[in-house]
């Protein structure tokens, strides 16, 4: 049996307590061995649930990536649309609001040359009289676009007489066509009433 240790002297080796070393054939008593192996376990735990929580942070941040992504492609396709809505709308008010200078001019010219008859006279200033009204609805109709952003937009549905509507636009052109030598012809069946 070992005896202990004398205050002020030093275990011989014989009697000294083996503890954890790589050169001892036993380097950890049973419970040091088992408190290291819970403590490395507890380690490795921890490392284990860095690891998973450092990839659901990058998962999270792929999927919000991906979100970004989305919503930016989405954002740039309604613009797209918006500006080929806007180009549509420009190309056909530029063209309706041709449509009747085009008249005015053709019958002013007409008028200017004084070769029209008096029936002819009195129709051309009637065309120009309609496509100056023409005109002056589209550029209101233009200028109640803000009203339709708003939400304010009043349609007052009506009956349209489709004779009138055909007659005024082949006015409208004859003029060019006198012009080119082109005759222009209509047949209207005058039971068509109002639609």
């Amino acid at each position: 049996t070992s005896m202990p240790p004398q205050p002020g002297k030093r275990r011989s080796s014989k009697t000294r307590s083996k503890g954890c070393s790589a050169t001892n054939a036993n380097p950890c008593s049973p419970e040091l061995a088992a408190t290291i192996s819970a403590w490395t376990s507890v380690q490795l735990d921890a490392l284990d649930r860095v690891r998973l929580i450092a990839e659901e942070a990058q998962n999270v941040a792929e999927l919000e990536r991906a979100r970004l992504l989305e919503r930016e492609q989405a954002a740039r396709a309604d613009l797209e649309r918006a500006n080929r809505a806007k180009d549509e709308f420009i190309a056909t008010v530029s063209h309706e609001l041709r449509t009747p200078i085009s008249a005015v001019l053709g019958w002013a010219r007409l008028l200017r040359t004084g070769k029209l008859d008096e029936a002819a006279a009195a129709r051309a200033v009637e065309v120009i009289e309609r496509s100056a009204a023409a005109q002056a609805q589209l550029v209101d109709d233009l200028l109640d676009v803000s009203r339709v952003e708003r939400g304010e937009l009043r349609l007052y549905v009506r009956p349209v007489d489709l004779l009138a509507v055909v007659e005024a636009a082949v006015e409208a052109v004859r003029p060019a066509a006198a012009a080119r030598g082109t005759a222009i012809a209509v047949e209207l069946d005058a039971a068509a009433g109002p639609v």
